[in-house]
């Protein structure tokens, strides 16, 4: 599959200008973090989802331990 980072920057041409809140739910606060980085936003939202896409580095290396 496509990183993720290049996967949401083609997202970018249906943000319409720089008042945009994000929102995102579980992977989709991950998504919106994503987002965020390559446009100008408001705000974002997150709800139940992690802090950063590193954190899923590092539940892949527990659940390979596993």
């Amino acid at each position: 599959g496509q990183p993720l980072d290049e996967k949401v920057s083609s997202y970018g041409p249906f943000v319409m200008n720089s008042q945009t809140v994000v929102i995102g739910v579980s992977f989709g606060g991950i998504i919106a973090q994503e987002i965020a980085k390559i446009i100008d936003v408001r705000r974002i939202i997150i709800i139940s989802s992690m802090k950063s896409s590193g954190a899923l580095d590092i539940q892949e290396k527990v659940r390979k331990k596993m």
